[in-house]
């Protein structure tokens, strides 16, 4: 699936499932954004997920991506062996992470904004996830209401992170 200069907005989350996905690719499925703006879109900007899947975006938008059954409103997630790849891309306004690698997942940035995340700018947890970021910048992660912290980049339950040349500035 390749989509170029186009917006996926407003997905409604489906109440027996909990899912209302701008977009889902799994088991081996391949896409390309270039230009695209998701906003709005339930628990996952977009989900990746699945050996020998792919997501290449570039110069795509994900914000104000909301919490659904079971996550918590992420632009971007890619896990279980799956691969993504993002340059000159924004993350901003989502009530999660901005990007995130699960179990299994990589994921490298270049060249990208994390901005006004709630939960963080970007994660990495879980065996074998794997988030590299060259070049960009996080700034202004929002906090969680609770208890008012919130992470500029979060490694956690075995993830790896790796920041260079990222500037990571008034986070929570």
């Amino acid at each position: 699936m390749t989509i170029v200069d186009a917006s996926i907005r407003d997905t409604e989350i489906d109440d027996r499932l909990g899912l209302g996905y701008g977009i889902e690719a799994y088991l081996g499925a391949r896409v390309v954004l270039d230009g695209a703006t998701l906003d709005g879109n339930g628990e996952y900007g977009i989900l990746v997920a699945g050996e020998g899947t792919l997501a290449t975006l570039s110069r795509t938008c994900i914000g104000h991506t909301s919490p659904g059954r079971s996550d918590l409103g992420v632009g971007l997630q890619v896990q279980q062996q799956a691969l993504g790849t993002v340059v000159d891309s924004e993350f901003s306004d989502n009530i999660g992470y901005g990007a995130s690698a699960r179990t299994g997942g990589m994921l490298r940035l270049q060249s990208s904004k994390c901005s006004r995340n709630v939960f963080g700018g970007v994660a990495s947890g879980g065996e074998g996830a794997s988030l590299a970021m060259v070049g960009g910048e996080i700034v202004v992660t929002v906090g969680v209401e609770l208890d008012g912290t919130g992470v500029g980049a979060l490694a956690f339950d075995g993830g790896a992170l790796s920041l260079h040349d990222v500037s990571l500035a008034r986070n929570s």
